[in-house]
């Protein structure tokens, strides 16, 4: 996993001239995943949620991008 967080911070020195410690690039990215996965535990009655224990069928549409 480190793997791809070394990856983000070569890529922010080489397309922004940006060079950021790997480690801020993990806290970062760690502290949004963890406030998204709390967003999301208040939006589990919302139809556009899935269920926590599950579903049979799950019908989606992608656009190939």
């Amino acid at each position: 996993m480190d793997h791809s967080f070394a990856t983000a911070a070569g890529k922010l020195l080489e397309h922004y001239g940006i060079e950021l410690p790997v480690s801020s690039i993990r806290k970062y990215v760690e502290t949004n995943a963890r406030r998204i996965a709390d967003e999301s535990s208040k939006l589990e009655d919302s139809p556009n949620c899935l269920s926590p224990s599950g579903v049979d069928q799950i019908v989606t549409e992608t656009d190939g991008s």
